[in-house]
């Protein structure tokens, strides 16, 4: 099986990306489900089923034509145990999954290996965000892994005012908490060098990759002043034409395209260009349209989140 993709397979690079993938989200959803701020979240329902349920209960309690059905208690048993049987079945796949992600590391080196130092790199790169995962997460430990928290409910009657429609008891918590919070992103960055004479502008095209995606390759394009650091991961990169090509087959980006955002305060510009070479930037504030260059700094940077994405600075505009 191929590194990377083929005509025919996804590569085994792309299997272990979204083997992470579906790790991050199982350990995410773990650690929603067990933070303090979801449990009033839940109580605010679950109390004024329970509640309303109590009160079916007292009816038939006190007809005796009718059966007592002792709802509330099953409501409250079968969703006790729900908890309890979700968050095992998650540190069980999650223990699984991991298990089998230190075998495919292991067994995917000499793949990696053989397709050269951008294989080598990748890999090392996939590994670091699993490890990221594991710590972050702790899901090598018995005791604070965080799929083997409990969820507690608390299973308070209501009084008759809070039982009402359209009661502050079904509003959400006004704290607020998104998964960004914990996001296990790494914040890598590069830098592109000023040539003579010194510019004032630049924009920085750059060749995005993610092996989990079904169109993995894709160009970004950023506006970076002159001496300001490139933040290839804040999310900020504008992305045009996704391919099939990589970084190596693919050097330059082939096509027009019109920027969506303003380039050193000017509006409307665009660039256009083939995969033979570096094209040219034009904009409407310019007297003459900039022809780019190959990018001085071609580091790959990696990128981590949901996938691990790298990015690799091709193309810089300067003027």
């Amino acid at each position: 099986m191929p590194w990377g993709p083929d005509k025919n397979e996804i590569g085994v690079r792309q299997k272990l990306a979204t083997k992470l993938n579906f790790l991050e989200t199982l350990a995410m959803s773990c650690y929603v489900w067990t933070e303090p701020w979801l449990t009033p979240v839940l109580d605010s329902t679950n109390n004024k089923v329970y509640t309303e349920l109590l009160a079916v209960d007292e009816y038939t309690a006190d007809n005796k034509e009718l059966e007592n059905t002792n709802l509330a208690t099953l409501y409250r048993d079968f969703m006790t145990a729900r908890m309890v049987d979700m968050m095992e079945e998650g540190l069980n796949t999650a223990n699984l999954m991991v298990q089998n992600l230190d075998t495919s590391f292991i067994t995917a080196a000499s793949v990696a290996t053989g397709a050269g130092d951008d294989g080598i790199s990748e890999l090392t790169a996939l590994q670091k965000a699993f490890n990221t995962l594991v710590t972050q997460f702790e899901l090598k430990s018995t005791s604070e892994h965080v799929c083997s928290k409990s969820i507690t409910l608390s299973w308070t009657k209501l009084d008759s005012a809070k039982r009402d429609l359209g009661d502050e008891i079904c509003e959400l918590p006004t704290t607020t908490t998104s998964s960004s919070s914990t996001s296990r992103a790494t914040t890598t960055t590069t830098t592109t060098a000023a040539p003579s004479p010194d510019p004032t502008a630049q924009v920085v095209i750059a060749l995005a990759e993610d092996a989990s995606s079904l169109t993995p390759f894709s160009w970004q394009f950023f506006d970076v002043a002159i001496g300001a650091t490139l933040e290839a991961c804040d999310g900020t990169g504008e992305i045009f034409a996704p391919n099939d090509e990589d970084s190596d087959g693919y050097p330059y980006p082939d096509g027009d395209w019109t920027l969506g955002f303003n380039v050193d305060g000017m509006s409307g510009c665009s660039y256009s260009g083939t995969s033979d070479g570096p094209g040219t930037l034009t904009c409407p504030a310019l007297s003459a349209p900039v022809q780019c260059q190959t990018a001085g700094n071609k580091d790959t940077v990696y990128c981590y989140g949901v996938d691990v994405t790298s990015i690799t600075p091709m193309v810089v505009c300067l003027w």
